[in-house]
């Protein structure tokens, strides 16, 4: 009998502990790693646990997203069927093969002169987005993916995550920190990404809701490399209504000429399908 009121008094007290331990946030995270979290514990795709890990890699969750993502990379390893992604994403917010985006392209040294640049989207799934860009200046094509990054396009054009605000969500006061190269193989480049805010902005194509993220970057410099770029900023509007940027500006400087480039590009028109 003494051993049943025990069993039962243990029972009682797990009862009682147990959903408010569950419960407890976890030690040192942020709200907004703990909203991240939420928003992909219970996804099946591997790219959601990879993008809360690429931002988070020492994260209070950490741990448990990798187990959950080794457990997916194994159920696609074994059924691969369960692990093919559709070519048109489910999700509305998502862009769809065809959607086609054109800007303004100004030179601030020559605002006279300007140019229309053309991004078209190639393919499409929840992980990846691939787009080809046509300008006057070069045509490529480039594979964007739910880790940041910035590429230099055809013509030397610098371009940060356009798709970014599609793969995870912007809150104001975010920032984090990643690295990136150039093509002419100098010193990679350090830099802080900052959402700085939600504002109105007006552009040829319209005037939008817009989340406003902020790139600043750095680089080594000695006297040898002292006419590249060893500084950078570049200002980024995202909307959702347009499902990429609708205005970026970039600005390189050097430490033996100042400035360098000096880019505007501004929306003009967009097609969605």
């Amino acid at each position: 009998m003494r051993a049943l009121r025990s069993l039962i008094l243990l029972l009682l007290v797990a009862m009682w502990v147990g959903p408010s331990i569950a419960q407890a946030p976890a030690q040192g995270a942020t709200p907004a790693e703990i909203s991240f979290w939420e928003s992909v514990k219970d996804s099946k795709d591997p790219a959601e646990l990879q993008a809360y890990l690429d931002k988070y890699p020492s994260g209070a969750f950490s741990a448990l997203a990798k187990i959950r993502l080794d457990r997916l990379k194994k159920t696609a390893v074994e059924d691969p069927a369960s692990a093919t992604a559709p070519e048109v994403p489910p999700s509305d917010r998502f862009p769809k093969p065809g959607d086609t985006w054109t800007y303004r392209y100004t030179d601030l040294w020559k605002p006279g002169d300007r140019q229309s640049v053309s991004t078209t989207v190639k393919r499409v799934n929840e992980s990846e987005i691939l787009d080809a860009r046509s300008s006057p200046k070069g045509n490529d094509e480039f594979l964007y993916t739910s880790k940041p990054t910035v590429t230099q396009r055809a013509g030397g054009a610098y371009e940060f995550s356009p798709y970014h605000l599609l793969f995870m969500a912007l809150h104001p006061g975010e920032a984090f920190k990643m690295t990136f190269s150039s093509p002419d193989h100098y010193s990679p480049w350090s830099a802080t990404v900052r959402v700085v805010t939600t504002e109105r902005v007006n552009v040829p194509a319209g005037e939008f809701d817009a989340v406003r993220v902020e790139l600043k970057a750095t680089r080594p410099v000695n006297d040898a490399r002292a006419l590249y770029a060893n500084r950078m900023t570049q200002v980024i509007w995202y909307s959702k209504q347009v499902k990429r940027v609708v205005k970026y500006t970039v600005l390189t400087e050097s430490p033996m000429s100042g400035p360098n480039d000096r880019d505007l590009y501004e929306l003009v028109s967009y097609t969605l399908n």
